[in-house]
């Protein structure tokens, strides 16, 4: 018999996981930043803060009109959080290139390379980040070209990721309108990374090439003009990434939890599904006439694509199981981060 989720419990689940939780500061942090403007270059950005990568067109230094590169730059930056830099350094540094080169997917973009900043008093800890970091470089094919180490202090790995996307083909999380299809693509291929049970680990036992074959998908997608809006599912969880998304694009959504794509149960837990950092997964804005299409490109690299509800008018989030309903955030009030519209 199929697993059908409780929508209450499912709320009460998603509303108190840390990683839904944790993203409360942003709006705050965003409200200081972004008001300068470059003093040496024409630069514009082409989309405002919230993104999961920065979209900039760089003009040259003469300040002639216009920007002649047939493509953008993307921008992106991520800190590995301390207590999975404390309980597996290795697994760290490996997601530290994961996370990094899944912002510049979800964008539509292509990730070219990556900075590091590292700091450890203990050589093996330091030893561990970094030959996590070596195997994601080469897992994901992009190279470390930089940064600065910390021989002292506590342990922690920030990275920062630079990436390309043609102009006009870039994916933003501000375009998702009413009556759009939420389509949640996930890989369900994978396994809770031992001794880290928010990880749901979908790449190290792929081989180079499956997973760089995974990370074009976005970028073919972007290009045919077959999704209007996407977030990657990263910390708050499919759903909450899902409510993210609804922020920053300023609607409502209602989706059917039991239209998921889901691993057997006895790989992970129906509700700790809903909360897991994935290896790799969206959630996107689609046209109705262009769903099928879409999970067709997500089939054909042995990911499940699903189209689970729809963006709707009114601000809040539901979601639905077993036929009852339940509300799990009004974005106008609550958010996630805080950043309302």
């Amino acid at each position: 018999m199929p697993f059908i989720y409780d929508p209450v419990f499912a709320v009460d689940v998603i509303k108190s996981y840390p990683g839904f939780t944790r993203k409360g500061p942003i709006g705050p942090v965003l409200s200081e930043l972004g008001t300068v403007k470059n003093a040496y270059l024409p630069v514009k950005v082409d989309v405002p803060f919230g993104d999961d990568a920065a979209v900039l067109e760089v003009g040259p230094p003469d300040k002639r009109e216009g920007y002649c590169s047939m493509w953008v730059t993307l921008l992106a930056a991520d800190g590995m959080m301390g207590h999975l830099v404390e309980t597996d350094p290795y697994f760290a540094g490996y997601a530290s290139v994961l996370v990094n080169v899944n912002d510049i997917a979800a964008m539509g973009g292509l990730p070219v390379a990556l900075v590091d900043v590292v700091a450890s008093g203990d050589e093996e800890q330091m030893e561990k980040m970094v030959h996590g970091m070596r195997d994601g470089s080469r897992k994901f094919g992009i190279p470390v070209v930089g940064g600065h180490t910390h021989p002292d202090g506590v342990n922690s790995l920030s990275v920062a990721v630079y990436g390309i996307a043609h102009r006009g083909a870039v994916i933003d999380s501000f375009h998702a309108n009413p009556g759009m299809r939420v389509v949640m693509a996930m890989d369900i291929n994978g396994k809770i990374t031992p001794g880290i049970p928010y990880s749901w680990d979908t790449t190290t036992m792929k081989t180079a090439e499956d997973v760089q074959a995974q990370i074009k998908v976005m970028y073919e997608l972007a290009n045919a003009g077959l999704v209007k809006a996407a977030k990657d599912l990263s910390n708050p969880g499919c759903i909450g990434t899902l409510a993210m998304l609804c922020e920053t694009s300023c609607v409502g959504a209602i989706v059917n939890l039991d239209m998921l794509p889901r691993p057997d149960k006895s790989l992970v837990e129906p509700y700790q599904w809903l909360t897991v950092y994935q290896g790799f997964g969206f959630v996107l804005a689609v046209e109705e006439r262009d769903v099928d299409a879409v999970i067709e490109a997500f089939g054909r690299v042995e990911v499940e694509a699903a189209d689970v509800g729809m963006f709707i008018d009114e601000g809040k989030v539901h979601v639905m199981g077993g036929g009852k309903q339940e509300t799990l955030i009004d974005i106008d009030k609550e958010g996630v981060t805080r950043k309302y519209c």
